[in-house]
């Protein structure tokens, strides 16, 4: 189905961008197969994949990916219902979100940094009910 060919592509993206000097792609394939794992409802694998694209953020520093690997492991934590965890990795989400509040300037990205940052703070939200 969808979600089978979904992981096949991303898994051959990986394989790609794993042997050339974009790391940021790895870290984006891996972020992608974390959660289809995810819905999937395999939490061991979807861990697997987000801990994986955290290792890649030393070779592709970006704090938009950075949000985006804590976020996911967050999601990862809080299915799996290690919500003090889950918190954490939310609140590191929310730090890297608001670093980049500082840098945007083009009204696009400023529209892109308001939907992620509904997500985590509803997910902070619904942590500390």
């Amino acid at each position: 189905g969808k979600p089978g060919q979904a992981r096949l592509r991303c898994e051959r993206a990986l394989g790609f961008f794993s042997r050339t000097v974009l790391p940021g792609k790895a870290v984006l394939a891996r972020l992608l197969l974390a959660r289809l794992e995810l819905r999937a409802r395999r939490l061991r694998a979807a861990r697997t994949h987000a801990l994986a694209a955290h290792r890649l953020l030393a070779f592709a520093p970006s704090p938009a990916l950075a949000f985006h690997t804590y976020f996911t492991m967050g999601q990862t934590y809080e299915s799996a219902g290690d919500a003090v965890r889950a918190e954490w990795k939310y609140s590191r989400a929310q730090e890297e979100l608001e670093q980049m509040r500082d840098r945007l300037g083009v009204q696009t990205l400023q529209i892109n940094f308001a939907k992620d940052k509904v997500a985590v703070y509803e997910s902070l939200f619904r942590l500390q009910m």
